[in-house]
């Protein structure tokens, strides 16, 4: 349920100008790889939420991009991350639980892929 969260997230936005993307297969797996790592550390780690969404933001801006170019406003885009990262850590480390390296590897294949697919969708469509 949470991994629809993740990529919903992404494509519930608004997604408006695309002026600035010129590969859309680099720039959506540019997306689900900050979401993904968002994701993982809020499951590996017991760091704060906010900076983790927070840094991952940055290090996409300094790979080339902005969220911007998605159509997507960084606020918004902030906020919503840190709840549905909130919700996972919950979810998925409960006490004496381990986010392990199987269920790490497990979520990758999962939704990395699934969410670039969706994402190349929808900036194809606008």
């Amino acid at each position: 349920m949470n991994m629809r969260k993740i990529i919903m997230l992404v494509l519930a936005l608004p997604l408006a100008s695309f002026a600035a993307i010129n590969d859309t297969n680099n720039a959506a797996h540019e997306i689900c790889l900050t979401e993904w790592n968002i994701t993982d550390k809020a499951g590996s780690t017991d760091r704060d939420v906010l900076s983790i969404v927070n840094e991952e933001v940055s290090s996409f801006k300094e790979r080339g991009f902005s969220l911007s170019d998605f159509g997507i406003d960084e606020s918004e885009y902030i906020a919503t991350s840190a709840r549905i990262a909130e919700s996972f850590r919950k979810d998925h480390r409960p006490p004496n639980r381990q986010y392990d390296d199987d269920l790490r590897d497990t979520l990758r294949e999962l939704m990395v892929p699934r969410c670039v697919t969706k994402v190349k969708e929808s900036l194809t469509n606008h």
